[in-house]
C-alpha cells in the first residue's frame, strides 16, 4: 500500500471519530498510578448466580490444557500467559477466565483457584494484555461469579479484584466507546456490589452512569446494539441479564428506576434477536458474527425468564407489512429487513442499513445490500461469517466479496481495512417497500461505489412472490467488471441444467430452482466460517450483469 493511498485511508477512518476518543486515546499514553492498600472488604451472598445463567461450554480441558476459537493449547510447565504462536484474541480469551462459570465448573474448583493464584503471582499490575481493560471487565464479572458461586473469600483474590478495579477506573475505553466502553460499565457495577465501603460506592455509581447513558447511546429504538452485529446484540444481552441478576443477588443495591430500565431493554433487545435470527435458531451473519461466542436466542430468553418469571415477553418493535402469504417485519433504526414467505418456507433476512455507529465501525463489514436466506430451518444463501481478527484472512472476511451482494471492479463497498478499520463507507438510501397485488417489493440502493471511476451506484430489489424470490441487481453508472455473487451454504448441492439454470437441494433436503434471468451465470468457490477458527470451502453462484443488469429468480420446488 503506498504512502498516498495509506494516508488517504487515515483521513476518511479519522474525519469520523469524535474529538473525545482522539483525547482519551491520547491519555492513553500516560503513566497509571493505583493505590496499593487499604483493600475493602467483600460481600458474599446467600443467593448465587449459576443456578440462572446458562452455563458456557467448558474451555479448560485439564489443569493445563485449554480450547478457545477451536484451538487448543496445552503447557508443560505452568500456563504461559503470554503466546507469540497465538490470535490475539485466543490470548485474551485466556485472560478472560470464562472456565469459571462454565458446565459443571464447581467439579473444577482446585483448577479454578490454582488457576487464578497463578495468574496473580505472574501478571504484574498493568504489565501485558491481561491488564488491558476490556480483559480485566470480563475478568472481574467472572472472579466475582466464581466467588460468590462458591461461597469462597480469599484474601489474595480480594485484593487482586480490588486493584484491578482501580486500574480499570483510571483506564475506562473512553477511546473506543462501544461494547467495550459497556463492558468496563458492567464491571465496575460488579465490583461496586461486591465489595463495602465508600470507595465501592463509587465504583457503583461510575458503572451505572456509564450503564445507564450507554443504554440511551447504543440500544436503538427497535431493540438493536447499535453495531448492528447480531454476535454484539446478544453478548451486550447477555451483559443486562447478568446485571439484572446481580441486583437481585445483592438485593436492594440497585436503583428500581435502572432495575426497570434493565428489564424493558431486555425485552427489546429479546425481540430484535429473535427477529436476527434464522428457523435453525442461530443469528445471522451480519458485520462480525460467528456461532459459539454468544448465546442463542432460546438460551437468553430462557435466562430471562429465570430471573424475570415466565411473564417476561419479547417485544417487538418493528415496522409490520405483508399479509397471510408474507410477512415483512423492518428493523427500521438498525437497517434490516426479514421476510417471511409462509407458503414456501423461505425467511430472507437483508441488510439495508449503514456499516454501524460512525465513531466505532470496528466490527463492521463491507456487506451493504447483501443477504441470507432460510428455506424452513435450513441455510441457504449466506453471509462469509467470521473466524479470526487478526488473521490473514480478516480482510477477506470483512470484503464484499465475502457477503451476498454485489462487488463492482474488485472493490468492496465500504473501505475495511487494518482488522478494524473503516475509511469511506457506503450509506444505503431511497429505501423502498411497495405491495403489488401478487407480490411485494424491496428497493435499496447506496453510494459506496461512487468513489470509483464512473461513480458506479448499486440497487437491488428483491420481489417476494408467494414461492419464489427474484434479486435484481443494477449498477447505475459505468463500470469495468462487476459480479453478484450469492454464496451458498455448505450443506447445498448444487447441479446445473443449462446455462440459465441450476438446481440446489438444501441440507433440509428441499429443492430450490434458480432461473438465471438476466446475465451469466458460473458456479465458483467462496468459504464459510461458522465459528471463530474454521473456515470450510463452500459453492458460490457468481453472476456477471449484462448491460448493467442481472436478475436471479428463486423457485420452491
Amino acid at each position: 500500500m503506498n504512502v498516498w493511498k495509506t494516508l488517504n485511508l487515515y483521513v476518511h477512518t479519522l474525519r469520523y471519530l469524535r474529538l473525545s476518543q482522539i483525547i482519551y486515546r491520547l491519555s492513553r499514553f500516560r503513566k497509571t498510578s493505583i493505590k496499593l492498600t487499604g483493600i475493602p472488604a467483600c460481600e458474599l451472598c446467600e443467593e448465587t448466580f449459576g443456578s440462572k445463567c446458562n452455563p458456557r461450554e467448558s474451555v479448560m480441558l485439564s489443569e493445563n490444557k485449554f480450547r478457545f476459537l477451536n484451538s487448543e493449547e496445552e503447557f508443560t510447565d505452568g500456563v504461559s500467559w503470554y503466546l507469540n504462536n497465538k490470535d490475539p484474541l485466543w490470548i485474551y480469551n485466556l485472560h478472560y477466565f470464562y472456565d469459571l462459570i462454565a458446565e459443571n465448573a464447581r467439579t473444577r474448583f482446585d483448577w479454578h483457584s490454582k488457576l487464578i493464584d497463578h495468574w496473580i503471582d505472574n501478571n504484574s499490575i498493568g504489565e501485558g494484555v491481561g491488564w488491558d481493560a476490556y480483559p480485566i471487565s470480563i475478568r472481574i464479572v467472572n472472579w466475582i461469579k466464581w466467588s460468590v458461586d462458591n461461597n469462597y473469600n480469599s484474601e489474595k483474590i480480594r485484593k487482586s479484584l480490588a486493584l484491578q478495579t482501580r486500574w480499570l477506573l483510571k483506564n475506562l475505553e473512553r477511546d473506543l466507546l462501544a461494547n467495550h466502553y459497556f463492558s468496563n460499565g458492567k464491571a465496575l457495577v460488579f465490583s461496586g456490589l461486591f465489595f463495602k465501603g465508600e470507595e465501592s460506592k463509587k465504583w457503583l455509581e461510575s458503572g451505572l452512569g456509564i450503564i445507564d447513558e450507554q443504554i440511551k447511546e447504543q440500544i436503538l429504538s427497535d431493540g438493536g446494539h447499535f453495531e448492528r452485529s447480531p454476535m454484539y446484540h446478544a453478548l451486550i444481552l447477555e451483559d443486562l441479564l447478568d446485571l439484572l441478576l446481580a441486583a437481585k443477588v445483592w438485593s436492594n443495591a440497585i436503583p428500581t428506576p435502572s432495575k426497570k430500565k434493565w428489564e424493558k431493554t431486555i425485552q427489546i433487545m429479546l425481540g430484535w434477536l429473535e427477529y436476527m435470527s434464522h428457523p435453525d435458531g442461530q443469528i445471522g451473519f451480519f458485520n462480525d458474527s460467528a456461532f459459539g461466542i454468544s448465546h442463542r436466542m432460546e438460551e437468553l430468553a430462557d435466562y430471562a425468564n429465570n430471573i424475570m418469571g415466565n411473564q417476561t415477553a419479547p417485544k417487538y418493535l418493528t415496522n409490520t407489512y405483508g399479509n397471510k402469504k408474507t410477512t415483512i417485519n423492518h428493523l427500521s433504526p438498525s437497517g434490516f429487513i426479514r421476510v417471511t414467505q409462509k407458503a414456501c418456507g423461505f425467511v430472507s433476512i437483508l441488510d439495508v442499513g449503514e456499516v454501524g455507529p460512525s465513531y466505532n465501525p470496528g466490527h463492521a463489514h463491507a456487506d451493504t445490500l447483501s443477504f441470507e436466506m432460510s428455506c424452513e430451518d435450513s441455510r441457504f444463501i449466506v453471509n462469509g461469517g467470521t473466524s479470526s481478527y487478526w488473521s490473514k484472512n480478516r480482510n477477506h472476511e470483512r470484503s464484499t466479496a465475502a457477503h451476498s451482494t454485489v462487488e463492482i471492479n474488485g472493490e468492496s463497498s465500504s473501505q475495511t481495512w487494518a482488522n478494524f478499520r473503516v475509511a469511506k463507507r457506503a450509506f444505503p438510501k431511497s429505501l423502498e417497500i411497495k405491495d403489488f397485488d401478487d407480490s411485494w417489493t424491496i428497493t435499496c440502493s447506496h453510494d459506496g461505489y461512487k468513489r470509483l471511476r464512473g461513480s458506479p451506484v448499486h440497487k437491488r430489489e428483491w420481489i417476494f412472490e408467494e414461492s419464489a424470490v427474484l434479486v435484481r441487481d443494477m449498477i447505475e453508472g459505468t463500470f469495468q467488471e462487476a459480479h453478484a455473487r450469492f454464496i451458498l451454504h455448505p450443506s447445498v448441492i448444487c447441479e446445473q441444467l443449462s446455462s440459465t439454470e441450476w438446481v440446489f437441494q438444501t441440507g433440509g433436503g428441499r429443492t430450490i430452482l434458480a432461473e438465471i434471468k438476466r446475465g451469466v451465470s458460473s458456479l465458483g468457490w467462496s468459504q464459510y466460517a461458522p465459528y471463530f477458527g474454521r473456515v470450510l470451502k463452500t459453492r458460490c453462484l457468481i453472476i456477471k450483469p449484462r448491460e448493467g443488469c442481472s436478475v436471479l429468480k428463486l423457485n420452491s420446488g
